[in-house]
Order: structure tokens, then C-alpha cells, then sequence
């Protein structure tokens, strides 16, 4: 329900700093610039949790007349429970909520929301959604359009991507990148004992490349991979025509041409999530 929630938050704010007090459920400050810097917009909200619980209430309500009533929603009382939740969360955990939530022992490589929107490239501009009026914008037209539809799915499974591949070719689109996070993490991990014929965790990865090959894609197609944790190189073992082996020192990138990996794939130089990050190569 997390995806319902910002959608409706995106709708009903105007600025970043509108969407930043109804997110967090925060009064939203006076005379804040439409064009500031995300930096300088932080700085005129607390730290801290919420502490109105009334304006969390109001919020609450404004958002769910606005999905239930605007946009037709049937939400259940599970759904509105579940919106709830993450709502309350965002209030009871403000600006520096991160991956762990209320749970101890996650790791979020000490970042969190607020560090997250104010991110800059190595040229030192803005990259977060909130960086910038214009990417807010952006989004928020995303929004507004019905053009970010979330799917809640495993990659290896049977129906999910292959229903989006038979959507995209029935309407002669292409699938420009493809961000694949850290899921070949799961999908490249060993096969679970306890299972029924001891299948691999989320049908493992040869039926995720399977399902990949079935996008409509083209020459300019990537696939994104995280980086993060991950060295610069990787050192392969190759052997050579007189039986020799030699090590070879090859690059990793975040971005990997999908038609290059998918006749890695063929050839069967995918076989570690190694082999993945290099992109076959």
C-alpha cells in the first residue's frame, strides 16, 4: 500500500516542502523557496519525529478521501491498515528513517531518507527526487499520469515479467533499462535442502535470465546492477590455448547491455553472480 500512499502524497503537494510536511506529518514551513537548494529546505524542518498526532490523523484522512473518493480505490480495511502503518512509520521515525525501520540489526550503509534526496553525482548535482523543483515535478506528473505501476513479484517466477513482455511487444515498446537492485544475490544463492525436490531460492537465476530474454529490448537496452559493496574489478581465471591459466583483472560496471549478457548467457559464461556484475566478459 506504500506505492498508494505517495502516489496521493505526490498529488496533493505542490512543492517539495508541501510533500515533505505531509509525508511526515510536520507543519510546513513559511517563506521556503520553490527553487532552494534540498539542503536549505531540510534545514527549516526538525530532525526528529512527529510529535502531532492529530496532523498525522488529518493527513491520514486527507489522503485516504483522496484515493477512495477521487481515484475510485476499493480499499479494504487491511489495505487502509497496511497504509497506516507506513504512514505512522514515516511519523514515528522522521527524516532519518532507513531501510531498518523498527527492526535492529539491518544494515543501511548509514544513509537514510533524507541523505538519500539529498545525493549528488560526482559533478555535484542533485540526483534525488527531491533535488530539484523540476525533478518533483516530474515525478509528480509520473504520478498524476498513472505512468509508475508498481508489480509486486518474483523475477524467477513463471508469469510476472512475461506478462509485461507480452504488454510491452503487444504495443511495440521497448524496455529501455532494466534496474535489477541486488536480486541475483537471492537468486545465485544456494539451493534450499528443506524444499520440495530442493529448489533454489525464487526459482533461482536460470529462470530469471529465462524470463529476461522474453522483454522487448534493443541495442541500446541496459541492465542496472547495484554497486554498492562491490569492488571496482574482479580477478578471473582464464585459460589460455597451452593449458595454462592466467589471471585477468576486468572491469565492473553498473550497466550491462541486455542483449550482450543474454548471449553470455547462451554461451554458458553465466554461472556465478561473479560472472553476472562482469557482465559475462
Amino acid at each position: 500500500m506504500q506505492h498508494l500512499l505517495f502516489k496521493a502524497l505526490f498529488e496533493l503537494s505542490t512543492t517539495r516542502a508541501e510533500f515533505i510536511s505531509r509525508l511526515f506529518s510536520v507543519p510546513t514551513p513559511s517563506d521556503v523557496e520553490r527553487t532552494a537548494a534540498i539542503d536549505a529546505i531540510w534545514q527549516r524542518f526538525p530532525a526528529g519525529a512527529g510529535k502531532d498526532k492529530e496532523l498525522l490523523a488529518a493527513n491520514q484522512k486527507v489522503v485516504q478521501t483522496h484515493l477512495m473518493q477521487t481515484h475510485g480505490f476499493a480499499l479494504t480495511p487491511e489495505d487502509l491498515a497496511s497504509m497506516a502503518y507506513v504512514y505512522e512509520s514515516f511519523f514515528k521515525l522522521g527524516p532519518a528513517i532507513d531501510y531498518g525501520g523498527f527492526k535492529t540489526g539491518l544494515s543501511t550503509a548509514n544513509t537514510n531518507f533524507m541523505k538519500l534526496t539529498s545525493a549528488m553525482d560526482d559533478a555535484g548535482a542533485p540526483r534525488g527526487f527531491l533535488g530539484t523543483d523540476e525533478m518533483f515535478q516530474f515525478l509528480k506528473s509520473l504520478q498524476s499520469r498513472n505512468l509508475i505501476v508498481p508489480v509486486q513479484a518474483d523475477f524467477a517466477g513463471p508469469k510476472a515479467l512475461r506478462t509485461i513482455a507480452e504488454w510491452l511487444r503487444a504495443r511495440d515498446l521497448r524496455v529501455s533499462a532494466f534496474y535489477i537492485s541486488n536480486v541475483e544475490q537471492y537468486l545465485f544463492n544456494p539451493k534450499i535442502g528443506a524444499a520440495p525436490g530442493g529448489m533454489e531460492i525464487n526459482g533461482g537465476w536460470r529462470a530469471f535470465y529465462d524470463n529476461l530474454a522474453t522483454l522487448p529490448v534493443d541495442d541500446s537496452s541496459v541492465l542496472i546492477r547495484t554497486p554498492l559493496g562491490a569492488p571496482a574489478a574482479s580477478i578471473v581465471q582464464r585459460r589460455m590455448p597451452d593449458g595454462t591459466m592466467q589471471s585477468e583483472r576486468r572491469p565492473i560496471t553498473p550497466f550491462c547491455p541486455v542483449r550482450e549478457f543474454l548471449r553470455a548467457v547462451s554461451a554458458g559464461k553465466i554461472l556465478s553472480q561473479n560472472d553476472a556484475r562482469l557482465c559475462g566478459r
